[in-house]
């Protein structure tokens, strides 16, 4: 076995115990829910030195690359409904073909709450793995799998279906390097509790420009 696979496993290890010593002490209230999101297509920003060795690419450039991805989460809300803490375990196509997963651990919180309308943002470390690409680009490495640290992050946007469900479209960044994937998703409330009876975002979408202070304060309390 070689020493970088052992690395990536003490890497995965680390991050699910970090997510559990988080998660048990500060997540009292039993609210929880699993997101599954899915996509086809990412789009890669700034300078692709190597697209030239792109099978997926939709364009010249490699701009545009089908990967098709699958993500399902745990997220596990906190004291303040607003605030909670999710995993993330992902698989999809890199765009040489080669699958590749990812390991995401994030903080997440609710921005706007408007009726049936849920505007989330979430940032946290993501450690993504995939299998080595050295008989592509010539580099020889003792190792099959590489692995790398990445900070990502997600804005989502979620419409109320039911007691239990939701319907999820989000931007993710960080899940590849300079990398964005456009998601379409589900989410499942393990605890039907989480939605609130009453909008509690005081009409967040009609507010005027005197009251931005006081939605900026509202988002870290």
């Amino acid at each position: 076995m070689s020493a970088n696979f052992s690395r990536l496993k003490r890497n995965l290890f680390y991050l699910l115990l970090i997510f559990q010593l988080f998660v048990l002490p500060v997540a009292t209230n039993g609210q929880s829910a699993l997101n599954l999101h899915i996509t086809t297509i990412g789009a890669h920003i700034g300078n692709n030195p190597n697209y030239r060795f792109y099978k997926n690419a939709l364009d010249k450039n490699g701009n545009f690359v089908t990967e098709p991805l699958i993500m399902l989460s745990y997220q596990q809300f906190l004291k303040n409904p607003r605030n909670s803490l999710e995993i993330t375990q992902g698989l999809y196509l890199n765009a040489n073909a080669r699958m590749t997963g990812f390991t995401y651990f994030a903080f997440k919180k609710k921005i706007i709450h408007n009726f049936k309308n849920v505007v989330s943002v979430s940032i946290g470390p993501n450690l993504t793995y995939w299998k080595n690409l050295h008989d592509i680009y010539g580099i020889y490495t003792e190792s099959t799998w590489a692995h790398k640290w990445l900070l990502a992050a997600e804005l989502s946007y979620y419409y109320y279906l039911g007691v239990r469900s939701d319907l999820t479209t989000s931007l993710h960044y960080g899940l590849e390097n300079k990398t964005i994937f456009w998601t379409i998703g589900y989410r499942f409330w393990i605890n039907p509790m989480v939605h609130e009876k009453k909008c509690d975002c005081e009409k967040s979408w009609n507010f005027k420009i005197k009251d931005i202070p006081k939605r900026i304060k509202r988002i870290f309390q």
